[in-house]
């Protein structure tokens, strides 16, 4: 931010970029588009590129891949379903209707712009689980050992301070479960479905419970 208060000139630029060139596009969904640019850029372009340039390690070996992990994928889905009664007790607390989805905010309904949301929100849980539990568990794994679990655990945890507090709370132990999955597996490609679907699946259950679908 400028001195006055005003966004720099670049990000007033890219910002009348993109209703140029899409003309259609929701003006509050700009934002939103925009902040999952920057965790594709942040999380993974960046961070992707050190390790290949500093450490030589490519993004098989910290988590991208699926390739002999099919067995592990039937212990995910099993955790989805263990997930889904405490999702729905969530989404009948009004903090996670006024928190979930993200995009529209309340009370508008959802509608084809959301569905371009959830499609850009898939992506960047891509980017949170490389980065947390490939770049950091999997990168840290040879230095530090099941230690490195422990280490992503901190700021995966601080993310979540602006979350409802069960959420807040809750991140210690879905950071514990995911970072040992991806230690154990190699992978982070299941954790990555896995905690999209618990995402889309709050979402779908806010817009229900706040009459929003």
């Amino acid at each position: 931010m400028h001195r006055t208060g005003r966004p720099p000139a670049w990000a007033l630029g890219a910002v009348a970029w993109l209703r140029t060139t899409f003309p259609t596009l929701p003006r509050d969904l700009v934002p939103w588009l925009w902040w999952v640019s920057g965790c594709v850029v942040l999380l993974l372009v960046v961070p992707m590129l050190l390790m290949r340039t500093v450490g030589g390690v490519g993004p098989r070996e910290t988590g991208l891949r699926v390739k002999g992990t099919g067995r592990d994928a039937r212990l995910y889905a099993l955790l989805f379903v263990v997930f889904l009664p405490v999702v729905w007790l969530a989404s009948r607390r009004d903090d996670f209707q006024w928190t979930y989805p993200f995009y529209p905010r309340p009370p508008a309904k959802a509608g084809g712009d959301w569905v371009a949301f959830e499609a850009a929100y898939f992506v960047q849980f891509l980017c949170v689980e490389w980065f947390f539990r490939g770049f950091m568990v999997l990168g840290l794994k040879p230095r530090l050992g099941r230690a490195a679990v422990l280490v992503m655990l901190a700021p995966y945890c601080m993310i979540h301070f602006h979350k409802p507090m069960p959420e807040a709370f809750g991140a210690i132990g879905a950071g514990l479960v995911l970072g040992s999955l991806s230690y154990r597996t190699g992978t982070i490609v299941w954790g990555w479905f896995l905690h999209y679907g618990v995402a889309l699946t709050m979402d779908l259950l806010s817009l229900s419970q706040s009459g929003r679908l």
